[in-house]
């Protein structure tokens, strides 16, 4: 497995449909790379195969796809935020939703475009070059 050193769950089986992950997650710092929250295949990427969503420098949120994609919302460093990713499998995207639920801040496509199932979900901490400052996660909802 690719997975390596991430936090992560493992589904009992592959969904290929449609999954809806929700988290909570406080980062100390917003200035360098923090998180990302990934979905893939068993086999696949711990910066994932369908949702790649990076907590990134500056407090921007950003999802991959072929490149980085910056979203139009900032995340605050020291609160709790409340993420959640609507992920419809068989059309290769994702809505996002931060602390509103009521209406996403961006649609993004699947990382990578072969992914036709999800059975991990989890989290990674991103870094390059400088450590990133702790990150908690509270809870993982996963349905």
């Amino acid at each position: 497995s690719m997975i390596g050193d991430c936090f992560y769950y493992i589904l009992p089986e592959p969904v290929t449909d449609k999954l809806t992950i929700e988290a909570s997650v406080y980062l100390e710092s917003n200035v360098d790379r923090s998180l990302i929250i990934f979905a893939s295949p068993l086999e696949g990427s711990p910066y994932g195969d369908g949702p790649s969503l990076y907590f990134h420098n500056e407090g921007s949120l950003r999802y991959y796809d072929t490149a980085f994609r910056i979203l139009d919302v900032k995340y605050p460093a020291r609160q709790w935020i409340d993420v959640k990713l609507e992920l419809n499998i068989p059309e290769q995207y994702y809505d996002i939703y931060i602390d509103n639920f009521d209406f996403p801040v961006a649609r993004a496509p699947f990382r990578n475009p072969a992914c036709t199932e999800i059975q991990i979900v989890g989290f990674t901490v991103y870094t390059h070059m400088v450590q990133p400052k702790p990150v908690y996660v509270d809870t993982l909802i996963v349905y």
